[in-house]
């Protein structure tokens, strides 16, 4: 199991995830995929059964490779669908029916082409592609990822903005669900002109243990605030004095921001300084 997200923002998207395989024993292993040519870039997150999974990215990869006419996102959208159609009837669907939900997987994949801008699609467990214009989280922690994005998200936020989400998404669903664990994995596509110039980055692992502490400090912060505010039997004098000195809280947070960067300073910038225009880049033979 995992947890995978993908995020839509007004100048690109954001595709992220754990890394730990869950089977007979925990691992870490990729679970972000990015493939590019000329003129189209297409990531994926997995989630589900990793092997299942991981053969449709690589399989959609090869195909991808073979038709250099597959340029539109009509056409690039059409030959992932039919290969994920395919693992899911070869290796999902044709196995005795009580090991069927052991080997079912599903997939975040964002596509652009130079005639279009990124797009966002998740794969149900029927094989499906489904496209979506905001957020979708996938895997086992999918539901708290979507829990935190669904307060944080904006839709004039930008990749940068998407991206910090994202970790603290991701950070909150490894640290309530067991199955979900490992340094997380980033890739972004973002545009740098208004006629459908972009650049794709390369895949970013990212520790996001540096953020969980600010994140639990604020939360609890928060979560007291909440309570208090219900609790009529507090004074309006004392009441006033919590709310100021949460204000002070955050206002010192900024500041220690301002002094050593923000949590998710380095991940940005990772992201930004890896990024490479698919229409320079030579052809990939496989998923990376």
């Amino acid at each position: 199991m995992t947890v995978a997200i993908g995020i839509h923002t007004i100048n690109g998207i954001v595709v992220c995830a754990d890394s730990q395989y869950s089977s007979s024993f925990k691992a870490n292993g990729q679970k972000v995929f990015s493939w590019c040519d000329a003129g189209v870039a297409v990531v994926f997150a997995i989630a589900g059964d990793v092997a299942n999974a991981t053969m449709a990215v690589q399989e959609c990869c090869e195909v991808l490779n073979l038709n250099a006419s597959a340029r539109s996102l009509p056409k690039v959208k059409k030959i992932i669908q039919l290969v994920i159609k395919e693992i899911q009837e070869k290796y999902v669907d044709k196995i005795p029916l009580n090991e069927r939900e052991a080997a079912r997987f599903t997939l975040i994949v964002g596509i652009a082409t130079k005639d279009h801008d990124p797009c966002l699609y998740y794969t149900s467990e029927t094989g499906a592609m489904v496209r979506f214009d905001e957020y979708h989280s996938i895997g086992s922690g999918g539901y708290l990822a979507g829990y935190v994005l669904s307060a944080a998200y904006d839709s004039n936020m930008q990749v940068d903005e998407a991206s910090a989400c994202a970790a603290y998404a991701l950070a909150a669903a490894k640290r309530h669900d067991s199955e979900c664990s490992g340094p997380s994995q980033f890739v972004t596509i973002r545009q740098i002109t208004r006629r459908g110039g972009y650049m794709l980055s390369v895949v970013v692992p990212f520790d996001l243990e540096s953020m969980e502490k600010g994140m639990l400090q604020y939360e609890r912060m928060a979560m007291g605030m909440l309570l208090e505010a219900g609790n009529f039997a507090l004074s309006e004098e004392y009441f006033k004095e919590r709310v100021d000195k949460f204000a002070w809280r955050v206002r010192e947070m900024r500041k220690e921001f301002k002094r050593n960067g923000v949590p998710h300073k380095t991940l940005l910038s990772q992201l930004v300084a890896t990024t490479r225009s698919p229409s320079t880049s030579r052809k990939s033979r496989r998923a990376r």
